[in-house]
């Protein structure tokens, strides 16, 4: 497995916790917290040389961030 493949694996794990929280947690507060750390994550992992990838972890973010504001 390749260094960018292996990073986007590692950013989707990442994200996994803030999932539990929006799912299983009390609006809005969860919510909230939950897009901000899924977004925060997506940011964190656009170090990658190949573009696509990265454009696709800052559609990642700004989707967790679309997904709090109905909150």
């Amino acid at each position: 497995m390749n260094a960018t493949l292996l990073r986007l694996v590692v950013v989707h794990g990442l994200q996994l916790p803030a999932l539990a929280l929006w799912w299983w947690g009390t609006p809005p507060w969860a919510a909230v917290t939950a897009a901000l750390w899924g977004s925060a994550v997506c940011c964190l992992g656009t170090d990658s040389g190949w573009r696509w990838w990265n454009r696709l972890l800052l559609a990642e973010a700004v989707v967790w961030l679309a997904f709090a504001i109905p909150w």
